[in-house]
Formats: C-alpha cells, sequence, structure tokens
C-alpha cells in the first residue's frame, strides 16, 4: 500500500484527448478534496484503487508515453469501491488524484498476488473434491420446518457487486432475524422476476460475511445454519421496481448433518469427533463458487456512458452496434471450461442470421448493407447471456 506516497491537497489535472499529445499538465495545489501522486510506470504494471471516488473535475488516472501522448485515461467516476488498472503499451508516466478519503487505497499489485490465486484455484479444486468425499459419509436430517417470511420483512437494502450494503428504491431484499442454533432455508422458486441472488450475514445493519455474490438469478434456494456470530439474514432477490412472487423463508429447528451410521469408526475416535465433522461441514457450507463475469458494450458511445474502457479479458467494445464484442467474449472463453460464465451485453445490438449477414466489409465502402453479424458458440459451454439495456 503506497497511499503515503500521494501529494496532500495536491490535483493533477491533464488536459486532452486519449491518443493525443496533452495540450496542458496542471498540478493544483492547496485543495482540500484531492490527493495526487506522479509515478515512473512500465506498461504491464497494475494498480489496484479502492474506496469511493466522486469527483468529475480530476482525472482518477492518465499514463501517457514519453512524448506526453495519452494511452489512457478515465474520469474519476469511474473508479468504483474496487478497480484494477493496467498500465499500457509504452507507458512511461502515471498520474493519480483521487478524493482524499479515509476509505481510499492505493495499491501496487505484486506478480506474487497471482500465484497466490493459482494456488487458491487449486485449493477450490481439492475442496471440491472434499466436499463429494465428505457427501458419501455425512447424512442430512430435515429437522422441523416453519414458515416465518412475511411482507413486514421487505427491504429496500441490497448488496452490492463489492460486499458492501446500499439502499435503492428499485431493489426488493428480504430482512430477516435469525437466533443461534437454528438453520434457515430460503427458496425464490415462486419468484417470477429473480434478477439477483446475494445473501449476507449481518450484524444489525453492518454486513459481517458475503455467503453468495454475483451468482446466478437461477439458484432458488440456500439454507444456512446461525452460530451466533450474526443476527440477521439479507437475501438480494431482484432490482426491479416491482417483486412478481413471494419468496419463501423457513425457520429449522433440529435435524442437521450427522455422520452416516454405514461408517464403522473405531471406540477410541469417538470423543470429540462430532466436533471435527461439524467444523468440515461448517467449512464446507461456507464455500464460495465465484463466477466469471464479461460485460460486453453495442459501441462506443454506449461504453463511454459507463466510462468502461476495453481490456480484452472482462470489457469488450462493439463497432456499429453489432454483436462482435459478444463474439469476441465468447472466443476467449475455454473450450474445455468447467466454470460459470455471465455476459452481460449492454446497449443496442442488431443481429440476423448466418444467412442474411453482408458479405462486404461497410468500412471498406463496397456494401451496401450493414454488416451485422451473428453469434456462433460452437464447442462452448456453460455460457449465460443477459441483455441490459434496451434491446
Amino acid at each position: 500500500n503506497i497511499i503515503d506516497n500521494f501529494d496532500q491537497s495536491t490535483a493533477y489535472i491533464v488536459y486532452g484527448n486519449q491518443g493525443e499529445i496533452a495540450s496542458s499538465i496542471e498540478k493544483i495545489t492547496n485543495n482540500a478534496t484531492f490527493i495526487a501522486t506522479k509515478l515512473e510506470c512500465k506498461a504491464g504494471d497494475r494498480f489496484l484503487i479502492t474506496g469511493k471516488c466522486v469527483s468529475v473535475q480530476a482525472r482518477a488516472y492518465v499514463f501517457v508515453d514519453e512524448s506526453d501522448r495519452i494511452l489512457l485515461k478515465a474520469s474519476q467516476t469511474f473508479v468504483g469501491e474496487k478497480s484494477v488498472i493496467e498500465a499500457p503499451e509504452s507507458a512511461i508516466t502515471a498520474y493519480f488524484t483521487l478524493t482524499k478519503s479515509e476509505s481510499v487505497e492505493f495499491v501496487i499489485l505484486d506478480p506474487s498476488i497471482e500465484e497466490l490465486d493459482d494456488k487458491i484455484t487449486e485449493t477450490n479444486k481439492s475442496l471440491t473434491s472434499l466436499e463429494e468425499e465428505v457427501s458419501n459419509i455425512i447424512i442430512t436430517e430435515s429437522g422441523i420446518e416453519e414458515e416465518i417470511y412475511n411482507s413486514a420483512y421487505l427491504s429496500k437494502d441490497y448488496i452490492s457487486a463489492g460486499g458492501t450494503l446500499g439502499t435503492a428504491a428499485r431493489y426488493w431484499s428480504v430482512r430477516i432475524p435469525v437466533a443461534k442454533g437454528l438453520r434457515y432455508k430460503l427458496d425464490s422458486s415462486n419468484v417470477s422476476n429473480q434478477t439477483v441472488f446475494r445473501i449476507a450475514k449481518t450484524v444489525e445493519r453492518e454486513i459481517t460475511e458475503v455467503l453468495i455474490n454475483e451468482a446466478s438469478p437461477e439458484t432458488k434456494n440456500y439454507e444456512i445454519y446461525c452460530d451466533g456470530s450474526f443476527n440477521y439474514i439479507l437475501w438480494t432477490l431482484s432490482n426491479a421496481y416491482d417483486l412478481e412472487g413471494t419468496p419463501s423463508v423457513k425457520r429449522i429447528e433440529g435435524g442437521g448433518k450427522k455422520l452416516s451410521p454405514d461408517i464403522q469408526i473405531p471406540p477410541e475416535s469417538l470423543p470429540g469427533f462430532e466436533d471435527s465433522i461439524k467444523d468440515i461441514t461448517d467449512r464446507l457450507d461456507g464455500v464460495v463458487y465465484k463466477s466469471n463475469i464479461i460485460y460486453c458494450y453495442a459501441d462506443q458511445e454506449t461504453a463511454n456512458q459507463f466510462q468502461a474502457i476495453e481490456d480484452g479479458v472482462n470489457i469488450f467494445v462493439g463497432y456499429n452496434a453489432n454483436v462482435n464484442s459478444i463474439q469476441r467474449a465468447i472466443n476467449t472463453i475455454p473450450r474445455d471450461t468447467d466454470k460459470q460464465w455471465y455476459i452481460f451485453a449492454v446497449g443496442e445490438f442488431r443481429t440476423s442470421s448466418f444467412n442474411h449477414f453482408a458479405t462486404e466489409d461497410p468500412l471498406s465502402g463496397e456494401s451496401q448493407e450493414d454488416y451485422v453479424c451473428y453469434i456462433e458458440m460452437v464447442d462452448r459451454q456453460n455460457i449465460h447471456l443477459f441483455g441490459v439495456g434496451n434491446r
């Protein structure tokens, strides 16, 4: 963390458009709103910014080459609760200007972190294998179920993608008081317009742990055991203005996971064994399988509205409102992936069948038709495509 390297009460303002020589680079001082730094960098250097930055006067970041040509920049509103920025090719200098706030953090990412991520991936695979093995020796007894949902539990609170608590008129959540030693079963099968499925433990209105985030809206049920470390469950269901259908919340007393009677345990290993099994199953209950999210924008104008910059990994920008950004995103997904991929298509896309797309590229000026391509998903799996916008 190098937040201490920032100049206090200072902002860098870089004038000019991306791809052009900066017309002016000004260092504004004696401004209590900003903190800023100028860093030497090289292509591929990665920076992590966390914290809410709201000023639009300054730039959150600008990268320039040795001629002060602007390679990459973004307005400060682009930086949200967690943003990773990678220095582009030919970059030698980076200017960062953030809103002064105790919540802002600025970190240069070490490559060893990526190596750690690889180890975490391998660990998750081991946990999956362990879960399968444990499922063969653990049985679940149902216990006594009681439906406790009522409309008084409905809330406008929501869990953001970054795992923080927010409130918005269009969101629908269920906020459930819970008691230690009981289990709770959530079921949204009767909610026809479910668009999100996020669950968090809270103490009053403070989130202590996010159990599910960015999971598929196709997920309809989940079960939680209350160990006394939290007293509410917040369950985000939809970001529509109306909630269509009635969710179910059942309180379960008794039952739970137990060792299968088919498994013979030597008597000398019995003391404390139940606690060990409970520890294993509790750990498995806490495993969250993260999804892979890709955003595809119909054209550059749409991308500009969201201050989105194509990175070829999580963000793709199309040409002339056709679906080439979606196709390029699909092409990056491994054919043998066993993960779930969610592509959010943002904006208005125009498509046609294979037999009707133009044979000439309109950029050459030889075609009388708009180039409207189709989407090919041959030999691909686990891809979920969602429309975000008008069409």
